[in-house]
């Protein structure tokens, strides 16, 4: 009876690693994307990702646009700098 509870165990812990484990839940050959925040692999359909929550879907376009951003604020601090001395 205890052999029988252990091999219920097992079996139970592995469906649900199985169910919380982000991969899984690809659909069989489906690539997958790295997460622009937190950098681990996510299932190309999944629109948010499962570890940290940012939405995927133009997830590296906007980190672009932030980065563009960010370049031209520095950009023009340093004209404005330079222009006033």
């Amino acid at each position: 009876m205890n052999n029988n509870m252990n091999q219920e165990s097992d079996e139970q812990r592995r469906t649900a690693s199985e169910e919380y484990d982000p991969l899984h839940l690809a659909k069989p050959g489906e690539k997958t994307v790295i997460c622009p925040e937190c950098g681990l692999p996510v299932p190309e359909s999944m629109k948010y990702c499962p570890y940290c929550g940012i939405r995927m879907r133009g997830g590296c376009m906007s980190m672009v646009i932030k980065l563009l951003c960010g370049a031209a604020v520095v950009a023009a601090a340093v004209w404005l700098i330079c222009k006033l001395f």
